[in-house]
């Protein structure tokens, strides 16, 4: 929930009380990548904000394109895309050919690299540029007389932007830039490196040289988007469909009764997007049919899986199984097979959100005909201040980024300055990030821009505007799917379902879960003696930690992002030793072993020792309302937290400086350390220490919230 302090500025009121230290502290690509200001003519990076009641974007210019069904793809209706915000809910009505086909240079930002090649086979006078694309294969395209078709992900983007101009291939002021699909790449943005840069060069473009395609116009942020034009296509050549909706408290069980009644010689085509869920979905299914089940995925999917995982093809001709549940996004296959489609929304998580757009591609998988055509979701309660939450989260990135940006700038050639604003630098990308009520995600509000300057992360914040219109649009109520789609389709029954888990059910996803969990956690301890390894064999350095941190599945960044950060002062085998009693997921655990480490790893005469060696002695008492007042000054003064209204913060982080036993009420100190083998020591002369310790804001006691 969004809590404000009263203690604050005006100007500052607004960053004070989201917890998170999930900013991201990796560095970002140098700016000679990119095209330089000066190179991008008339296009400022940045653009004032004009004072409005509401930070989400509402456009002054929106016009309905009516498309019957006379109009097969958008090239019936215009002669090129125009520019602005595109609102368009029907997959592969021809956008990518209309815009190929214009007359004009463009630059055409897909979604994946998987349509990106597509593309570049689908259109032989396109250039796709990977990342590896030499710059002499692009002078030999550009010197092509042609249009010339630039295709890109949100990886090679900035490259190609960097090498045309850096090296003079091309103006991109001639250039059209056109973004697919960006309710995708906002979805994915939140994890996906580069993707949140993509607003920053679709604004290099002038007004009347970019167009964004979207299936909802109204999720964006951005102030510089406030002045787009938008085009909101209603499309009505849609396929027939015969579709029976069921509403439901309990998705997999009505699942489970709907598959159990289809006859045994025919086939089915289940799309939950959540490979977890498919799986969870089968296991609830009788045993015999289990058997009959599979789960197409890509091959980081194989695990999760199990037995079920079969890898995902771009054609069935017959599907794989009798039963096959699609567990990813991936909605662009192609099933020659008549067969039973259900395809399933849940709002439980974001994978498996699916908007009209999502479902309607859904119906377009299977080519030879549907046997039946249903529709499962559940609904969720809708919040009426998220809006006015998420607006709170853009100001918040604003007021982050204005003061980041103006202490970067004051501190410019002072070298005091710069010691001094780095700790206000770290202070606030520890705040830096934000959430809304409900079961939704934290979001980091600030950025690295395309220049190397604090910008607002609006991209993610408008992943969560994405989510919350479509709950509010489709999913607040058993009734509101239904009306969507009855102005597309033949909705033949609508059949709400208020059937609960049952405790069979309930097993099933605890013993899951518990297995999963177990994978886990040897998938930890093998990632830990493949360290191990390579320390003993003379192969381990920080650079390889760090690499490894950025590749590969989320449990394998976190090991070795988690190994990276305390390898620098620690011996490699004591520190193994310490993380093998870490569970996976145990985020507490490790906050408490790395503040351990860092102070341990502290020069013994810096001023934070010093005044801890002064307020308490080894084999000396305290109770906890002294260490209180003994440690809320050094807490404040040294790592800039307030949190004399907290009874167990200062507590947890005074074990974590010494090693206590504790007979009864109180606590003793005693002259053992937690470690051992120093190798850095973090400097005494270093101010900034909330660069190494992990240091979350405090919540109110139970005993405050109480009152």
């Amino acid at each position: 929930m969004l809590e404000f302090s009263n203690n604050m500025p005006e100007e500052l009121s607004g960053i004070d009380s989201i917890e998170g230290f999930s900013i991201d502290d990796s560095p970002h690509e140098k700016t000679d990548r990119m095209p330089s200001k000066e190179e991008i003519i008339n296009t400022p990076l940045i653009i004032e904000k004009e004072k409005t009641t509401s930070n989400i974007v509402t456009s002054q210019s929106i016009e309905f394109i009516e498309c019957d069904e006379n109009i097969n793809y958008l090239s019936d209706k215009w002669k090129e895309t125009p520019c602005g915000i595109i609102e368009c809910q029907v997959p592969h009505v021809g956008a990518t050919y209309l815009e190929m086909y214009s007359d004009r240079d463009s630059i055409i930002v897909l979604s994946s690299e998987n349509e990106a090649h597509r593309c570049s086979k689908e259109y032989p006078n396109s250039l796709y540029v990977e990342e590896e694309t030499a710059v002499k294969i692009l002078s030999e395209y550009v010197r092509e007389p042609i249009k010339h078709k630039f295709i890109v992900t949100s990886k090679t983007v900035g490259y190609l932007l960097s090498q045309l101009s850096k090296n003079a291939l091309k103006k991109l002021q001639d250039c059209f830039f056109m973004v697919k699909d960006m309710e995708q790449l906002q979805t994915e943005c939140t994890y996906k490196k580069d993707t949140g840069n993509i607003l920053d060069y679709y604004l290099l473009f002038s007004n009347d040289k970019r167009c964004i395609y979207t299936s909802d116009y109204k999720a964006f942020t951005h102030p510089g988007l406030k002045n787009e034009n938008v085009h909101v296509i209603k499309w009505e050549k849609l396929p027939e469909r015969n579709i029976k909706i069921i509403p439901c408290g309990n998705v997999i069980g009505v699942l489970k009764n709907n598959i159990e009644k289809i006859p045994a010689n025919e086939k089915v085509l289940v799309a939950y997007t959540s490979i977890q869920q498919a799986k969870l979905s089968i296991l609830n299914l009788e045993k015999k049919i289990q058997k009959e089940c599979c789960i197409l995925g890509n091959l980081y999917n194989k695990e999760e899986a199990d037995d079920f995982y079969i890898q995902i093809a771009s054609k069935y001709d017959t599907l794989p199984k009798r039963i096959t549940f699609l567990g990813i996004r991936q909605l662009d296959i192609e099933v020659n097979e008549k067969c039973h489609l259900i395809t399933v929304s849940g709002t439980s998580k974001g994978s498996t959100l699916l908007s009209l757009k999502d479902i309607i591609k859904a119906h377009g998988l299977c080519k030879s005909g549907i046997l039946s055509d249903t529709i499962i979701h559940d609904t969720i309660k809708c919040h009426p201040q998220w809006n006015d939450e998420i607006n709170t989260l853009v100001e918040r990135g604003e007021k982050i980024v204005r003061l980041q940006n103006t202490a970067d700038e004051l501190s410019k050639g002072d070298s005091s300055l710069k010691r001094l604003f780095s700790i206000v630098s770290t202070t606030l990308k520890n705040k830096a990030t934000g959430r809304i009520r409900g079961r939704l995600p934290n979001v980091r509000l600030v950025k690295t821009d395309i220049w190397g300057k604090s910008a607002v992360a609006y991209m993610n914040i408008d992943s969560l505007l994405l989510r919350t219109n479509l709950y509010q649009r489709y999913y607040n109520n058993d009734l509101a799917l239904r009306k969507a789609l009855e102005g597309l389709y033949n909705i033949s029954s609508w059949l709400p379902n208020g059937q609960e888990v049952s405790q069979e059910q309930q097993k099933i996803e605890k013993e899951e879960k518990d297995k999963q969990n177990k994978k886990k956690e040897e998938k930890r301890a093998a990632i830990l003696d493949e360290i191990l390894k390579l320390h003993l064999d003379g192969k381990l350095n920080l650079e390889y930690l760090e690499n490894k941190s950025k590749v590969g599945n989320g449990l394998n960044r976190k090991v070795y992002l988690e190994v990276s950060k305390l390898y620098p002062y620690i011996d490699t085998e004591e520190l193994i030793q310490e993380m093998r009693s870490i569970k996976n997921g145990n985020t507490i655990g490790f906050k408490t072993l790395n503040n351990k480490i860092i102070y341990w790893a502290v020069d013994d005469v810096h001023p934070l020792k010093l005044s801890m060696k002064e307020a308490f002695e080894v084999g000396k008492k305290y109770t906890n309302a002294e260490i209180r007042e003994k440690m809320n000054p050094i807490i404040q003064y040294h790592l800039h937290r307030n949190w004399s209204e907290n009874e167990r913060k200062a507590i947890a982080l005074f074990k974590c400086f010494f090693k206590t036993k504790r007979p009864k009420n109180e606590y003793i100190i005693v002259p053992d350390e937690y470690f051992q083998g120093h190798k850095e020591r973090i400097d005494k002369g270093e101010d900034d220490l909330l660069k190494w310790f992990i240091i979350t804001d405090a919540q109110a006691s139970s005993k405050k919230k109480g009152k």
